[in-house]
């Protein structure tokens, strides 16, 4: 039997914005929870500065910064096995950001897919522009060995491992920790339920397009129903190109009843779509219904909450601190 892969430290950060959903879950929370028995040390963080590259109403983005730690929680993470903290509370995250863009050229960053994605349409603030750069410092700044993306992420680590190189290089020193990617096999990508064309989002326009991790069994199972699909009848194919629709629902079955696809197929012989629909929901259901409650039992008691999150900002300080130091003294600041 092969040994189980341990990593020597995992990070990772998720915004604060909008309620999380079925495809935050599969892409990337769910993948968190396992990493933390597979590390060392893991490092989660709510990045609630990278969420200010776009307005924000103050009152719910600090309510957020809560829920989200509420929901990391509820998801299976321990506080026993991974630092969970807001990023804003380490101030050491701007700073080592700041060295970092003395020691990048500009050159590229315009092209990357966070400013690509969010500024089609109008001239980027400097602080899109400079958002691969504070999330390169998120990593280095905790000397992370590794890092769960999707693969729309790698041109960020790629950025990421370049500036351990350079900040190596100029500062004669081998402090910077080159960070490894994770991208997990498992990992799938949800598409909205009425426009299956595109990704799963927070701010879809649509009713009933984005599956939350906090909706009722029925509020899934009505959102199932009425999920676009292709199939009229015929039999079932995964094909995202030529029939989103129904590929979409075969993922979601697929990432939460384990079976394969082909599988998923043949045991769906002889149904229609409404029966394939509310097979793909109780899946869902039974999933994610004990998410759910223990996320209300979270959202119920923020003391513990803010707890864990004290805890956890004080044990991320430390280590920020700690290697904080040792940048100042090698780049001579007092």
């Amino acid at each position: 039997m092969a040994s189980k892969i341990i990593y020597d430290r995992v990070f990772s950060g998720i915004q604060p914005s909008g309620r999380p959903h079925i495809g935050n879950y599969l892409g990337a929370l769910r993948n968190w929870v396992r990493l933390q028995d597979q590390s060392k040390s893991a490092f989660y963080s709510v990045v609630d500065l990278h969420a200010l590259t776009v307005p924000q109403d103050p009152v719910a983005l600090k309510s957020s910064i809560h829920d989200v730690a509420c929901v990391l929680l509820a998801c299976g993470l321990d506080p026993k096995k991974s630092v969970i903290f807001p990023q804003s509370k380490v101030l050491e995250h701007t700073n080592l950001a700041w060295l970092i863009m003395c020691h990048t050229s500009s050159t590229g960053l315009n092209s990357m897919p966070q400013v690509k994605d969010k500024a089609k349409d109008t001239i980027p603030k400097m602080g899109l522009v400079t958002y691969p750069l504070l999330q390169a410092a998120d990593i280095l700044l905790y000397r992370a060995s590794h890092v769960p993306v999707g693969k729309d992420q790698l041109p960020h680590m790629f950025l990421a491992k370049s500036i351990v190189t350079t900040l190596n290089h100029s500062l004669q020193t081998d402090l910077f920790v080159e960070p490894e990617s994770i991208i997990e096999e498992s990992a799938c990508r949800v598409c909205d339920l009425k426009e299956p064309e595109k990704k799963m989002s927070k701010s879809a326009l649509k009713d009933n397009a984005c599956l939350y991790l906090d909706d009722t069994d029925d509020e899934i199972l009505t959102k199932l129903k009425v999920a676009t699909t292709d199939c009229h009848g015929i039999k079932l194919s995964y094909d995202p190109e030529l029939r989103p629709g129904v590929s979409n629902l075969l993922t979601l079955h697929s990432a939460f009843s384990g079976m394969s696809y082909d599988e998923i197929i043949a045991s769906s012989e002889g149904k229609n779509t409404i029966q394939f629909k509310r097979e793909v929901a109780d899946h869902i259901i039974e999933h994610v219904r004990p998410i759910r409650q223990r996320l209300e039992a979270l959202r119920a008691d923020q003391g513990y909450v803010d707890q864990i999150v004290t805890e956890g900002t004080e044990r991320a300080q430390q280590e920020a601190s700690d290697m904080w130091s040792k940048v100042r003294t090698l780049v001579g600041l007092p």
